[in-house]
């Protein structure tokens, strides 16, 4: 809270049929990742790490089958 330019910044990207998520997370958090086909639907993203654990903190980059050719991703950063 006392760094202006210390928030959180996802980056979503699609490659052929795979989808990633990467984002730096601060110690003693947890993210969970959902994703949508519409901006209305949400789910948790079904793939390995998205687990929503407390991390020791760093950049993570979670990735999996893209489910259709519109899909919306969201974070959700919680402190433990």
């Amino acid at each position: 809270p006392l760094n202006g330019a210390s928030f959180f910044i996802p980056n979503a990207s699609i490659a052929g049929n795979t989808a990633s998520v990467t984002f730096t997370v601060p110690a003693n958090r947890s993210v969970t990742i959902e994703t949508s086909l519409d901006l209305a639907t949400w789910w948790t993203w079904d793939v390995p790490g998205n687990d929503g654990l407390p991390t020791s903190g760093g950049t993570f980059t979670l990735s999996g089958p893209a489910v259709g050719p519109r899909q919306f991703f969201r974070a959700k950063l919680n402190e433990k």
